[in-house]
Order: C-alpha cells, then structure tokens, then sequence
C-alpha cells in the first residue's frame, strides 16, 4: 500500500469514527430537545424549536452518509490496514469490541433519529 493512499485511509478511518459518534449524539441531542419543548407549550420556545430541528437532521443525514460511503475504503482495506496492525500488536480482541461500539452507535443513532423524526417534522415545510 502507498503511503498516500495509508494516509488517506487513516484519515477516512478517523472520520469515519467520528461521523459515527456524531450520528448517535445528534439523535440523542434532538431527543433531549423534543423532551424540553413538549412541556413548553409557548409560541417562542416552539418556534424556535422547528428551527433547531433542520439543522440537527442536516448533521445527522451528513453522519450518516459518511458512515455507509466512508465505510467503503475502510472495508476495501480492512484486511491490509486495520487487521494486519491488530494482529501484530495482538489487539485483535480490541478492534473487535472498537467495531462493535462502533456499530451499537449506529444503531442507537437510527432508534433515536427514527423515534424523533416524527414527531420533529414539521408537516408544511420540507427540510
């Protein structure tokens, strides 16, 4: 492997991880949000609250897109990169328990943005 395309797989990897901890705070971020603003009823506290909600799905959607095509160089080159760095540093066990957080975040993150989407969804305005 060139040390340009090692570099560019570190870097997708590294993004990649930070895309999938980024999907499931924002859904938990616009869970806490709904929690707050169903018990406050007033014009401005929900006015400001259809605002957030956009933003929020923005990042999640960016998240998420970077985790399913960010995934793609990183499955090419697992075997080369990440799993022969494991097993000479016998921390196999170790990127096994990484990959399964790493996959429990992305699960959590869709329960949260899936549980919330409609109740965030403004029905007259497209995001």
């Amino acid at each position: 492997m060139s040390e340009g395309l090692a570099v560019f797989i570190l870097v997708n990897n590294y993004f990649h991880d930070i895309a999938t901890a980024m999907f499931l705070a924002s859904g938990v971020a616009m869970r806490v949000l709904v929690k707050n603003a169903e018990g406050k009823k007033t014009g401005a506290v929900i006015g400001c609250f259809y605002d957030l909600p956009c933003g929020m799905r923005r990042l999640g959607r960016f998240s998420l897109y970077w985790i399913l095509f960010g995934g793609i160089p990183r499955i090419l080159a697992f075997r080369d990169f990440e799993l022969k760095h494991a097993i000479n540093k016998n921390q196999v066990p170790g990127l096994l328990i990484e990959h399964i957080i790493a996959f429990m975040f992305v699960i959590g993150g869709m329960y949260f943005w899936i549980k919330i989407n409609s109740r965030t969804k403004n029905p007259g305005k497209n995001d």
